[in-house]
């Protein structure tokens, strides 16, 4: 099978990004033949690329231009779409069903419900958002990618393409459990004929390395709000007897490395 992924990869590398990397590797070892269509959110990096990211979040040209030739040229049986934001934009969708091809996508988190995509805002669940016809709470509360201007922008596209029926366009929802799948059926108009659940796979080592026992705790993970790590860290500010090594990167490197120098 001809498989077309398409991933809008974020600033700090995650799980999702992980997730495209595994999936590109373990399709090709199967036998598929795959085109990887990126985007990358390090390269916004002045002025005037937010200023044509705005605009573009309604229609990007260049998507629907270097996407369909990507199509004519690789002839895909389906495209697998996976994070959109904030480069590649629903315009993907209108351009792969131009081209008649089926559209997937895979459910890694909570955007098409809530701007912050994770439900979680202040150090708790935050719902303020679901079954509101126009997220105003977003924009309130600067929710996307911190901004109240950029939540703005986002909330508008995004109203504007349930107005015009974008999202229709998906043919299968690929959710990595039934609790996320069971939430987005609740919360969103789409039919279960159209859902699908994928588990998420993780590589087995024949042979496992032996090491050293020493006493510490492990946190492996983005170093970002809804993953917990600033509560984790007070915990073991509380508790000196015992050691905590923290590997990953994220929005939050910053204020982590203020703990490590008083912590570790």
């Amino acid at each position: 099978m001809r498989i077309l992924l398409i991933h809008n990869f974020y600033q700090y590398w995650g799980g999702e990004d992980t997730y495209i990397d595994s999936l590109l590797k373990l399709l090709k070892k199967s036998g598929h033949e795959v085109y990887l269509y990126s985007k990358n959110n390090s390269n916004i990096d002045n002025l005037w690329k937010k200023i044509v990211l705005a605009v573009n979040m309604f229609w990007n040209f260049n998507v629907d231009k270097e996407l369909s030739k990507v199509i004519e040229e690789f002839e895909p049986d389906i495209v697998h779409f996976h994070n959109i934001y904030p480069l590649i934009t629903t315009t993907a969708y209108r351009t792969c069903k131009k081209h008649n091809i089926p559209i997937i996508q895979h459910i890694h988190n909570y955007r098409f419900i809530c701007a912050k995509g994770f439900l979680f805002r202040n150090n708790k669940i935050c719902e303020l958002c679901i079954n509101k016809k126009f997220p105003f709470w977003s924009i309130i509360f600067g929710c996307y990618n911190q901004s109240r201007l950029a939540s703005l922008i986002f909330s508008l596209s995004f109203y504007f393409n349930n107005l015009i029926k974008t999202f229709d366009l998906i043919d299968i929802f690929i959710f990595p459990s039934k609790f996320s799948r069971n939430y987005y059926l609740k919360n969103l108009s789409i039919s279960f004929k159209k859902t699908k659940i994928i588990s998420h796979s993780f590589k087995v080592f024949k042979k496992q390395k032996k090491y050293n026992k020493k006493e510490y705790f492990l946190f492996i993970g983005r170093l970002s709000e809804e993953k917990g790590i600033i509560q984790l860290l007070n915990i073991f500010i509380n508790i000196p007897k015992f050691k905590l090594i923290v590997i990953g990167d994220g929005p939050l490197n910053k204020k982590i490395y203020k703990y490590k120098k008083y912590k570790f």
